[in-house]
């Protein structure tokens, strides 16, 4: 059309432009906050995730040892049960006629902590070796103040059959006997052997496989193990000779306590049995464990009290012990920025309380009463 121009586009103008990228920059800042708070949403999830996680399997590996304290096979049906380990009777791992012990922090039961005076896990001030009883030897130094410590003594794994003599002796009249294979015995174990009317306590010198034979030979007499035996040659006496058949297995004394790994509160497990063995951290972040005792006082198979192990120390009623209650606390290891922590709160571990400094880390306890199956039936 006549007069009319030919308009061609020629771009945008700067303030086009620039209004263009702040709404573009706009976007990407929500996209990128978006993405930051899923992002620790998702961490403190995990966190608590793991936290939970731990506190489960802390509750669940104390209860299911504690059920099985002071099992012994057939062994526990009553009779006469001789320990020949050397010293036993002054050393906690050996002494199995006890199947549980424990260790109280001192001034740190439920009657001696309320809202006034809480135990205070920040507390530099806890006298060290204020346990009672006294810990065992090889927790000397380990175990963190102000906790308290669990030792269950007990058959570990399952038990074999004693095999006749070629000779036909009894076994117990020579320092060697015969036992099934497979088994997991090796040298310096403590063994028990039993017919289930007596039972006799020793520890393995050697233990040698017999290809073919699905038998192991087991030497009884000396050797450079700790305890050692106080009888270390020879035949046993005659009330501790055993006919085949008899039921013999592997004794542990399992200490478990919290300490720290690499300056992380832990969940430990020690073979006290075991000289040569070490401390096994089993579950990290575990603060802080307390425990209580159940006490039956009339032989009638029911709690009459929930005490600490320096009471049942001082009162000398271990064998009347049916139950245990444990109170667990567990942090998370990383601090939660975007959660409120748990400074300030009082935490309340069977019966015990115990006040958390303000790290803003997360904290739950966890808790269980567990039935001892060998003394509560």
């Amino acid at each position: 059309m006549k007069g009319t121009r030919n308009r061609r586009q020629r771009g945008i103008s700067l303030v086009e432009l620039m209004v263009a990228m702040v709404v573009g920059l706009l976007l990407l800042s929500g996209v990128i906050q978006i993405f930051i708070s899923s992002k620790a949403t998702y961490e403190t999830q995990e966190r608590l995730a793991r936290l939970q996680e731990s506190g489960r399997f802390a509750t669940m590996t104390l209860s299911r040892h504690l059920r099985m304290a002071g099992y012994v096979g057939c062994g526990g049906r009553g009779g006469s049960v001789f320990n020949n380990l050397a010293g036993f009777e002054d050393d906690v791992a050996y002494d199995f006629a006890r199947g549980l012990y424990g260790s109280e922090f001192a001034n740190t039961g439920p009657d001696d902590t309320d809202d006034d005076n809480p135990l205070d896990l920040g507390d530099d001030d806890l006298d060290d070796g204020s346990w009672s009883p006294a810990l065992p030897a090889d927790l000397t130094g380990n175990v963190t103040l102000g906790t308290d410590v669990l030792v269950v003594r007990g058959m570990a794994g399952r038990p074999v059959r004693a095999l006749a003599s070629e000779s036909g002796n009894p076994i117990g009249s020579s320092n060697q006997f015969r036992v099934r294979h497979p088994n997991d015995f090796n040298g310096g174990d403590i063994l028990m052997i039993t017919d289930c009317r007596k039972s006799s306590i020793f520890q393995i010198n050697t233990i040698s496989h017999e290809a073919g034979d699905n038998r192991s030979v087991i030497t009884r007499g000396g050797g450079d193990h700790t305890p050692g035996n106080e009888i270390s040659s020879g035949p046993m006496p005659a009330d501790q000779r055993y006919e085949h058949a008899s039921e013999v297995a592997r004794l542990e004394t399992v200490a478990y306590y919290v300490g720290t790994d690499d300056g992380v509160p832990t969940l430990f497990r020690h073979v006290l049995s075991n000289p040569d063995g070490a401390a096994e951290p089993l579950i990290e972040g575990v603060e802080n464990m307390q425990l209580l005792y159940g006490v039956d006082n009339n032989g009638n198979r029911s709690v009459d009290a929930y005490v600490t192990a320096a009471d049942v120390e001082a009162a000398d009623v271990w064998a009347e012990v049916i139950a245990v209650r444990f109170g667990l606390l567990v942090r998370s290891e990383q601090p939660v920025h975007d959660m409120p922590g748990t400074g300030g709160r009082l935490f309340s571990l069977a019966g015990t309380l115990v006040s958390v400094p303000d790290d803003n880390l997360q904290r739950q306890s966890f808790s269980g009463t567990v039935s001892l199956r060998n003394r509560a039936q």
